[in-house]
């Protein structure tokens, strides 16, 4: 099964759907969408969510250890590939996307026939049909084995420390706070993925929003007293 259809690109240089020809000048420069993702090593995904079909490239099959051939394009064979642990929350993050029309992000283990487990991480967007309701999700997926068993080592290593700490992504959404900050926040690991302001609101009523942002805006390390430390690590915050 090849990229399908309406996935398929030219990269920035070119139109969507011109593909040119060696002669065409106007082809120069052209990169096709497709290569440059199967160099990334991304497989790409298009669910049209009301026909409830859903269309994979090889590249995404293989990452879900699938074999191109026998994908029978069901939405119910994407669900009974992931570990069962991590069904709700991604079930959460498709239900957000549908509801609201907009992006969608998850990450979540699969299992593959031989009982290997492998991290994946998605994104994607929702397009709204003419009547303005959910059509189709498309996106991109790729392998986060390495990444996350990283992430696990740095975890472990912040669970022990005597301090707390939360980090967020770029749009202020958690993505890991430790036992300490558990307790300093009052929630527990459901605060992941929620807004740092809903989740932390001291932060906002004490005016330590403040702090905050200008880590996030400046890189550097800001404090208003001893207890917060704001910083930037790697994109996170």
């Amino acid at each position: 099964m090849g990229v399908s259809e309406p996935v398929r690109r030219w990269g920035p240089a070119g139109r969507p759907g011109e593909q040119g020809s060696p002669g065409d000048r106007s082809a120069e420069g052209r990169v096709p969408l497709d290569l440059i993702i199967t160099a990334a090593a991304v497989g790409t995904f298009d669910w049209d969510v009301r026909a409830d079909v859903l269309l994979w490239d090889d590249q995404i099959c293989d990452l879900f250890g699938i074999d191109p051939a026998t994908f029978d394009g069901r939405i119910a064979t994407f669900w009974a590939s992931l570990v069962d642990e991590d069904v709700p929350a991604t079930e959460a993050a498709v239900r957000r996307a549908i509801e609201t029309c907009g992006e969608y992000a998850a990450e979540y283990r699969v299992r593959h026939h031989d009982g290997s487990v492998r991290w994946i991480e998605a994104h994607g967007r929702v397009l709204p049909g003419a009547d303005g309701t959910a059509w189709r999700l498309l996106g991109g997926a790729r392998d986060s084995t390495e990444l996350r068993l990283a992430r696990d080592t740095v975890a472990r290593t912040l669970e022990h420390m005597a301090d707390a700490f939360v980090a967020v992504d770029a749009g202020w959404r958690v993505t890991y706070l430790n036992r300490n900050a558990e307790a300093l926040i009052g929630a527990g690991p459901e605060a992941v993925g929620s807004l740092l302001w809903d989740a932390w609101p001291v932060l906002v009523r004490e005016g330590d929003d403040r702090v905050v942002r200008a880590a996030a805006e400046t890189g550097e390390p800001r404090g208003r007293t001893t207890d917060l430390v704001a910083t930037q690590l790697g994109g996170q915050q």
